[in-house]
């Protein structure tokens, strides 16, 4: 078997897929009832198969399906000119379509951890540890979501996550205050607002629950400011945290001036694995926490963000249990216990083919 850098491609092939929700995905920004998106296969001509997840959603800043598709596609008209080197130069320069970028990227990292016979995570970092902690993702302030906080603190989750803004702030209050008074006193919550209030609001918000067992807020501003930011965090003793804004801030001040505590972490926006990893390490450099999050993908691209979030390590729950969600899915979806989720020794992503890609 030649080396893995230099093993040509054999063919490529887009995989579209679509998945439904078990009941509406409800943010600040909008209503997502079904999720679309490509798996790319990549076969070499050594006999290895690797799989990434191209899943664009523009209103968390990617682009959008048809143009990540038409770049997708202009690789796998020209699949037998690549080597896995070729691929791995290219996509560097993709900066305009970060979801193609990653399940390219994706795709060939698991080729190459299969090359080498070490999973993903392990390639990645040598020392990482095979488990990683997980928030629950709860859903919005609903009439069912006391239930599902309940029911996620009695399998284990220490991090519970909810969707805010969504309606108003007194009521929005009334609710956390009641899920707060009925949770465990060792379980936190963490809340994402999506961008969806004014700087009064937002202040209002956080006033309130200065004192409450919050883990963290997530993208409070509609309309980011860095003064506004740092007033926010001066307001509470928990984490203010930067998300689909990120990629609106030069990364120099994110590092060298954070107006916030966090930074939010996808994979699919900010262009690949290796570029969360680096830009995550950065951050935590400088004193920021950084976690890793899904962005509503299949079960193949949710797989390569709990890799990644292995390879970054640390005590910090990530976002990784969106897969819950869906009726369906490419793959078997990671299983959390206790809060965790266990890697297993499989070399690459460990999962095999999706019978989608097998068609």
């Amino acid at each position: 078997m030649s080396l893995p850098e230099q093993q040509r491609i054999a063919a490529m092939r887009i995989c579209p897929y679509e998945l439904h929700l078990k009941q509406a995905w409800i943010t600040a920004r909008e209503r997502i009832d079904r999720r679309t998106g490509f798996l790319l296969r990549i076969d070499t001509v050594d006999g290895l198969t690797g799989i990434g997840d191209c899943a664009p959603l523009e209103t968390a800043g990617t682009e959008s399906l048809r143009l990540a598709y038409q770049r997708l596609n202009r690789l796998v008209i020209r699949a037998g000119e690549y080597t896995l080197a070729d691929l791995d130069a290219a996509v560097t320069e993709w900066g305009t379509t970060p979801a193609a970028r990653c399940a390219t990227e994706t795709a060939v990292m698991d080729l190459y951890a299969r090359a080498a016979g070490l999973p993903l995570y392990h390639w990645l970092n040598g020392s990482a540890r095979a488990s990683v902690y997980a928030n629950a993702a709860a859903g919005n302030l609903d009439g069912n979501c006391i239930d599902r906080c309940l029911v996620a603190a009695k399998h284990g989750y220490k991090v519970i996550k909810l969707k805010v803004a969504t309606d108003s702030i007194d009521t929005e209050i009334s609710i956390l205050m009641n899920i707060f008074n009925k949770l465990p006193s060792n379980v936190k919550v963490r809340l994402d607002a999506n961008g969806g209030w004014d700087p009064a609001s937002a202040t209002a918000f956080v006033t309130a629950l200065a004192d409450a067992p919050v883990e963290s807020l997530e993208e409070p501003l509609r309309d980011p400011d860095a003064g506004q930011l740092t007033r926010l965090q001066s307001l509470v003793p928990w984490s203010i945290a930067l998300d689909e804004s990120v990629t609106q801030w030069p990364r120099s001040s994110l590092l060298s001036s954070p107006p916030v505590r966090r930074v939010v972490c996808k994979p699919t926006v900010l262009g690949g694995l290796r570029e969360s990893l680096r830009f995550a390490r950065e951050l935590q450099q400088h004193g920021v926490e950084a976690i890793i999050t899904t962005t509503l993908e299949s079960a193949v691209g949710t797989w390569a963000c709990v890799h990644l979030a292995a390879a970054l390590g640390g005590t910090l729950a990530h976002g990784l249990t969106t897969s819950d969600w869906f009726e369906g899915n490419t793959a078997v979806p990671p299983m959390v216990h206790e809060g965790r989720i266990a890697l297993s020794s499989a070399p690459g992503l460990g999962l095999p083919v999706p019978s989608c890609c097998n068609s």
